[in-house]
């Protein structure tokens, strides 16, 4: 039915631009759009069965398919379509194909996405096959290639890409450049690691440039960097040397002497010493 032909058709539905659009009002009073073309203007409300977007704002309501050329979409629910370009501000996407654009904020649960700029929100599963990722929580799926800007990894499958910076709480991670940041825990198959501080996990293979292990117990944790020489116990880099000189003295930086957890912080750092030590008798040998 045209939207001409509704008995109440609201106003934001008569001032959009569309073509061949089939739609009718549900029990509630609500818009339903069966197909047909969207050109231009404000949906404010209601569900959108089938047809094509090309630009426009999205102010809330139900998507269940179709195919969105370009636009902004603010709020609303997207269940299933192919997203081809375009401003996602908020909302959740259940699944569906992501071509490109800009991601600001809300849920993914599921999908493909292709392309494009991830600046904030949550993902929750789904395949990532290239594209820059800012900022956000990363809690389950597959990363196939691309950048790692910043932000949180709690699960899932790197397959290739760069990270630049961020924290990785765990999962697998196969191939790629990891540049900065922090690991957890996890498995590490292969790739280039940089730079950043690794606390936990499997190394299996790869190339170690640079960057920190993690010893130790108690609460500072050492982390050693053997390409740079230097022992880090909570926020300070020393030499071997000068950690030695430390503990000889008398000095106190936090933690009171003759206290169980300075105690437990000198085993840590004696650990790490050793291990550091080991290492590098290792590369010299090598």
């Amino acid at each position: 039915m045209k939207k001409t032909d509704l008995k109440s058709c609201p106003d934001w539905l008569l001032k959009a631009d569309t073509f061949e659009e089939d739609v009718e009002m549900g029990y509630d009073n609500k818009v339903i759009w069966k197909g047909g073309t969207w050109r231009s203007g404000i949906w404010k409300g209601g569900i959108w069965k089938e047809g094509t977007w090309e630009k426009g704002t999205w102010k809330g309501g139900f998507w269940k398919k179709g195919t969105w050329k370009s636009g902004t979409w603010e709020e609303g629910i997207w269940k299933m379509g192919t997203w081809e370009e375009g401003i996602w501000k908020g909302g959740i996407w259940r699944d569906g194909f992501w071509e490109d654009g800009s991601w600001e904020g809300g849920t993914w649960e599921d999908g493909f996405w292709k392309g494009g700029t991830w600046r904030s929100g949550l993902w929750q599963g789904g395949t990532w096959k290239k594209g820059t990722w800012k900022r956000g929580l990363w809690e389950d799926g597959s990363w196939e290639y691309g950048l790692w800007e910043d932000g949180i990894w709690e699960d899932g499958t790197w397959k290739k890409g760069l990270w630049e910076y961020g924290t990785w709480k765990d999962g697998t991670w196969e191939d790629g450049t990891w540049k900065n940041g922090i690991w957890e825990v996890g498995v590490w198959e292969d790739g280039i690691w940089k730079g950043g501080l690794w606390e936990d996990g499997v190394w299996e293979r790869g190339i170690w440039e640079e960057g920190y292990k993690t010893v130790g117990q108690g609460k500072w944790q050492c982390y050693y960097n053997t390409v740079l020489g230097y022992i880090r116990i909570g926020c300070m880099d020393k030499t071997i040397e000068d950690w030695d000189l430390f503990f000889e003295s008398d000095k106190v930086i936090d933690t009171p002497r003759d206290t169980y957890e300075f105690f437990k912080i000198y085993q840590s750092y004696i650990i790490a010493k050793a291990a550091m030590e080991a290492e590098t008798n290792m590369g010299d040998i090598n």
